[in-house]
């Protein structure tokens, strides 16, 4: 009896003690589930927050990045703007607004969000990106890739702030054209930005920095401690990687997106490193290199679907029966929208349901992939192989034609092809 009433008097107090916590300790608290990727758990720390405090925007700020790390733009919108009314001085509020908005398909409010986010601070991350998945959507990809590139070309690299500024306008660059599909130009620039990067030496407590690109050439030097060259080499290899892995050059896109991995161990180099790998046909390296990518970023939709679908080639069968409504759950944030620059997430999807023979929804899919993307040979590879598997064969030379034309490297593509 005694010692049941003394476990209640714990239970009693620790209940009290948590009641008891300030606001800025649930705030704290829900920071280190969101960095683990527990965003449940983070909401309800950051909901309590605000709710404690009612006054601080951080805290609505920070419920609205739960909110949206679960795909609930709409809740994460509402929570944003509450952040912006109490503080509208803060570039990330409004980067983060047009993140959600964007994720509910309103480009044009998201649009004035991210404009506004760099008005306050021009070297907002995220805010260029945003800007220009926007741009590819509404079909004015040109017009933003031409400021961008006048930005950078009249920046004058003196400092971080300005360095930060060339490599964020370059980086959305190369984002535009790996949606147009122009991976030669993304190669191309690419190079030439890890090669200035590569220049850059150490003279005693100072950087000495090779700024190149394709517009001007510029040497300055600025105190080392003030520069990390890691994620931006590292989102330079991930770009070339992505882009030899649209040609279909598998060697080349590993030997970079190994680069990208080794200088940011948990960005996103174990996605494309787990999309490469399941092309080439190694899929069980393809299942611990999306596993690894999902530990560090759980809200990712297009990780999800292939880490599904590697099981399953890999032979996990039960294992990706189990993943397979998760994956389809995660999939509902970008089938809502239908939104162009989403196409790399519909073609995941196209390639699941192809693995599990739901042949129709596969192909209106793809079809959906190459509408907006028609230099994806990896769609015109599948529907192809679809095609033939059910007896078209004019159709699937037609599809088989633009792939090998696409991926010439692409050994499946040649065998189908002889197949016929």
């Amino acid at each position: 009896m005694l010692r049941s009433l003394l476990a209640l008097l714990v239970i009693l107090t620790l209940a009290s003690c948590a009641s008891n916590k300030s606001a800025q300790e649930h705030n704290t608290e829900g920071l280190h589930h969101l960095q683990n990727g527990r965003y449940l758990k983070a909401e309800t720390e950051f909901a309590a927050a605000a709710k404690l405090d009612s006054n601080s925007a951080e805290f609505k700020n920070n419920l609205g990045v739960a909110y949206l790390r679960q795909g609930r733009y709409g809740d994460a919108a509402n929570q944003l703007q509450e952040a912006i009314k109490l503080d509208d001085t803060k570039a990330l509020y409004f980067k983060n607004l047009g993140d959600a908005l964007l994720g509910q398909g309103q480009l044009d409010s998201a649009l004035s969000q991210y404009q506004r986010a760099l008005s306050i601070n021009p070297v907002e991350v995220g805010a260029h990106r945003g800007i220009i998945l926007i741009a590819f959507d509404t079909g004015t990809t040109d017009r933003y890739i031409k400021e961008f590139d006048d930005a950078a070309q009249s920046a004058k690299p003196d400092d971080a702030r300005s360095i930060d500024l060339i490599y964020l306008t370059e980086q959305a660059i190369l984002q535009g054209y790996i949606l147009q599909g122009k991976y030669e130009e993304v190669i191309s620039r690419a190079t030439v930005d890890i090669d200035a990067i590569r220049g850059v030496k150490t003279e005693n407590d100072r950087y000495v920095i090779p700024i190149v690109t394709p517009f001007f050439y510029w040497m300055h030097t600025i105190p080392k401690t003030r520069m990390n060259f890691d994620g931006i080499t590292a989102s330079l290899y991930n770009f070339r990687g992505r882009a030899y892995l649209g040609k279909g050059m598998l060697n080349d896109a590993i030997s970079d997106l190994k680069h990208s991995n080794k200088n940011v161990p948990n960005g996103f180099g174990n996605l494309y490193l787990g999309i490469v790998y399941l092309r080439a046909g190694n899929s069980h390296e393809a299942v611990y290199r999306l596993r690894k990518f999902l530990d560090a970023h759980p809200d990712s939709s297009i990780a999800r679907l292939y880490y599904v679908a590697a099981l399953k080639v890999d032979g996990d069968l039960k294992a990706a029966e189990e993943q397979l409504t998760e994956a389809h759950k995660s999939a509902e944030r970008f089938e809502k929208t239908e939104l162009k620059h989403e196409y790399e997430s519909f073609e995941a999807l196209a390639y699941v349901n192809q693995l599990w023979g739901r042949r129709d929804a596969a192909i209106k899919m793809y079809k959906r992939v190459l509408r907006a993307c028609p230099s994806c040979g990896w769609s015109d590879r599948n529907l192809g192989e679809i095609y033939l598997g059910l007896g078209d064969k004019a159709t699937a030379r037609y599809y088989l034609s633009r792939a090998a034309g696409l991926l010439p490297a692409d050994q499946r593509t040649k065998e189908l092809l002889r197949g016929l």
